[in-house]
């Protein structure tokens, strides 16, 4: 793979999606600044200063559910440019023809998807900043500076959930109480969920990886209707997977019953079976990218004419 290549074919992306990436950006930063308007100015009215880490918290759990539902957007418009380069045939023959080759133009997709992946994080968080700024301006008695930034998913549950203390029928009491209250009812709980959360942290980034590999390999499949096939057959994988954990779940508590008695230790054991099997899941990932890797590169290898 040459870079020079992969530059002009960055540059032939920019030449003709640059508009409808422009309209995407302002779209998105719209839709985040009116929501986010409405919640921010909600939080300040209902929230209470005795608990300063309600509004804030809020706010991020408005940038992250902002964040999940726009990804999947964006990942659905990228794809468009997908068909137009690889499978719409009055568009596709022009694309495979350019300069480059198969590895090159398959790094040029991914990068595709990331700038989207990017573009749409930025917004969230510079929209977080620009509201915990207007917030630490208009009412410095909450804690607007505790949780922006924040990358650690334990302090970050803790945070969140002592943000909601007085709203939701959520108790006031602090997080050792909820975890001790926790290793009470399932012991060993916390230090598993610790660990998991831990762990998880940064290998959930290949995992979603290997998701965006499956569902680009799926669309390259169809060149009719292709986002529609791929969202019903990436859907019909999902559920395969939920009557697989159904299963599991029915089979294992079908033997405890038939044993006779209820082992303490068995929800805690049911749970750690499927907090191993994402561990498991994520250690994996790298080779599952890869295997993905090269099957979208003999499908797109497939149809280039040389």
């Amino acid at each position: 793979m040459k870079l020079e290549r992969i530059l002009n074919l960055l540059r032939y992306d920019w030449s003709l999606y640059k508009r409808n990436y422009l309209m995407s950006v302002c779209i998105f930063a719209g839709l985040f600044l009116i929501f986010g308007t409405i919640t921010f100015l909600w939080q300040l009215l209902i929230s209470d200063p005795v608990s300063p880490n309600q509004a804030p918290a809020q706010m991020v759990m408005y940038g992250a559910n902002f964040s999940q539902y726009a990804e999947i957007i964006m990942v659905l418009l990228v794809t468009v440019i997908l068909h137009h380069k690889f499978t719409n045939p009055r568009t596709a023959t022009a694309y495979l023809t350019l300069p480059g080759t198969t590895g090159e133009k398959l790094t040029v997709m991914i990068i595709d998807y990331i700038v989207g992946y990017l573009t749409v994080r930025a917004i969230m968080w510079i929209g977080l900043a620009l509201y915990f700024l207007i917030g630490a301006l208009v009412a410095p008695d909450f804690n607007w500076g505790g949780i922006f930034g924040c990358t650690d998913p334990i302090k970050l549950i803790e945070y969140m959930f002592i943000g909601l203390q007085g709203t939701n029928n959520i108790p006031n009491f602090s997080s050792a109480d909820i975890f001790a209250e926790l290793d009470k009812q399932l012991p060993g709980m916390s230090q598993m969920m610790t660990d998991f959360l831990n762990r998880i942290k940064w290998w959930g980034y290949i995992t979603a990886f290997v998701n965006l590999f499956i569902y680009m390999s799926l669309n390259l499949c169809f060149k009719k209707n292709g986002q529609f096939k791929a969202i019903a057959s990436y859907i019909g994988i999902t559920i395969v997977i939920m009557i697989f954990f159904i299963l599991h779940s029915a089979l294992f508590f079908a033997h405890l019953a038939t044993s006779g008695q209820m082992d303490p230790n068995a929800p805690l054991e049911f749970i750690r079976s499927i907090f191993q099997f994402a561990l498991i899941y994520s250690w994996i990932s790298p080779f599952l990218c890869a295997g993905f890797i090269a099957i979208l590169h003999c499908q797109i290898k497939k149809k280039q004419p040389f």
